[in-house]
């Protein structure tokens, strides 16, 4: 099924508490019918509308979440389920704005990006929307274990929270992410109930009426990039921003975070996003990023090719082209091996600079069981140069042979050895051994 199905509409904030670019009225309309469902399965909730507690909580309809899956196999798909429109809490419910950033200040908004949540307080400029779905409880000046220096944390339960961007509806359409490198957050369980699972959202054909691309770089466990993640207790996690699809996005619209275990509680604070840098070598255009050529070996390499002719559910991990009015997946690599070893080379002359970025990433799917890859970086010269690397130890989730999702692998450049500053080249191989074969990748670059 289509991700980009519109379905629901969105909660939006009280009117005093937002400034919008339209009139209220028309952006009423607008909300309650561009509003949409991530799910695959579109679960949707209620249109009854949601009711705000004195306590700042949030209560939600009488639907359970839907399954989002805990990994293997494109069986397991995460649903946003939808939601009612209503006002997200602003405080703890006595009409005060007592929250503050980092324990200092006071006021609503906890500024511009990066933040999306912090004690307390909400992100409501760049974050104003709230899609959460299932039976969400949700309170956001909770005081049930806040972190030390903190009044308050995020207490969800009985569903998904997911924000959305301001702006998805007009251009630019979205918020720009691209300064960003990683996702972080604060998280303390409050039950053994797992997996805690992730998914993102590009912006979509707002025109004509499908809001939303889901990103085929869904993530059912974080802990299986990020570590155990105790009950009771706070840890913090760090994510690339890669393993979601949205590394260099310019166009985001949403993500949810939820406990897909159960309707059980979890605490959060601090989620905000980390700066860093990265450089594209091949973006989802109709060829390499300039600098970069083609010198594949026992195949061709196709760089114009459509996802959705593969398979309508999968999309670019570089998003989509002209988000907010005709949006369609930007291309990937097709792979087409004649011989053992088909592999995906692309050359830089002069040599491309390392000293930015400690990471590579790239996102594969292949069309056989048995798959496996060899990544190799070369010098100046065309050399190899340092140890060719298996990248199945540098991916979250292994997807296999899916038509819905990309295994995302993230390499450190160390894991290479001594690579020099800068490199001439860099290649993909096909180490299954099959004489045949067909192969797609996308979004592969350099961040850190």
């Amino acid at each position: 099924m289509d991700h980009r199905d519109a379905t629901t509409a969105p909660r939006r904030l009280p009117a005093l508490r937002l400034a919008l670019p339209l009139g209220g009225a028309f952006l009423l309309t607008m909300v309650q019918q561009l509003g949409c469902s991530s799910s695959p399965s579109d679960a949707t909730g209620s249109d009854g509308g949601l009711a705000r507690t004195d306590s700042g909580v949030i209560l939600g309809d009488s639907g359970q979440p839907s399954d989002g899956g805990s990994g293997g196999g494109d069986s397991s798909e995460p649903s946003d389920g939808g939601g009612a429109e209503s006002s997200r809490p602003s405080d703890g419910g006595d009409g005060s704005d007592s929250g503050a950033k980092d324990g200092g200040g006071s006021g609503l908004d906890a500024g511009p990006a990066p933040y999306v949540y912090s004690n307390g307080v909400l992100n409501m400029t760049d974050w104003p929307f709230d899609y959460s779905f299932g039976s969400p409880v949700e309170k956001f000046k909770d005081t049930t274990d806040p972190e030390p220096g903190h009044t308050y944390d995020l207490n969800m339960s009985g569903g998904g929270w997911q924000p959305a961007a301001a702006g998805y509806a007009t251009p630019p359409y979205g918020l720009d992410l691209s300064p960003y490198t990683y996702m972080t957050f604060d998280i303390n369980p409050q039950t053994t109930q797992s997996p805690y699972d992730i998914a993102w959202h590009y912006i979509g054909d707002i025109n004509g009426g499908t809001t939303d691309f889901a990103a085929s770089a869904y993530v059912p466990d974080i802990t299986e990039w990020a570590g155990a993640v105790p009950e009771s207790k706070w840890t913090t996690v760090q994510l690339p921003m890669a393993i979601f699809g949205v590394l260099g996005s310019v166009h985001s619209y949403k993500f949810f975070l939820r406990n897909n275990g159960g309707s059980g509680a979890f605490l959060l604070d601090n989620v905000s996003f980390v700066a860093g840098s990265y450089a594209w070598v091949y973006a989802g255009d109709s060829g390499p990023i300039s600098g970069w050529a083609d010198a594949s070996t026992h195949g061709t390499a196709n760089y114009a090719f459509q996802p959705t002719d593969f398979s309508a559910s999968l999309v670019s991990l570089n998003g989509s082209v002209a988000p907010g009015t005709s949006a369609t997946s930007k291309n990937v690599v097709k792979l087409s091996a004649t011989s053992a070893g088909g592999t995906l080379r692309l050359n830089y002359g002069g040599g491309f600079g390392l000293g930015s970025y400690d990471h590579l990433t790239f996102g594969a799917v292949p069309t056989k069981s048995g798959y496996s890859y060899r990544v190799q970086l070369y010098d100046n010269s065309g050399a190899a140069v340092g140890s060719a690397v298996d990248p199945s130890a540098y991916a979250g989730h292994d997807w296999g042979v899916s038509t819905q999702y990309w295994t995302t692998y993230v390499i450190p450049l160390s894991a290479f050895g001594a690579i020099g500053s800068s490199i001439g080249g860099l290649a993909i191989e096909d180490a299954s051994g099959a004489t045949t074969n067909t192969l797609y990748y996308s979004a592969i670059g350099f961040y850190k």
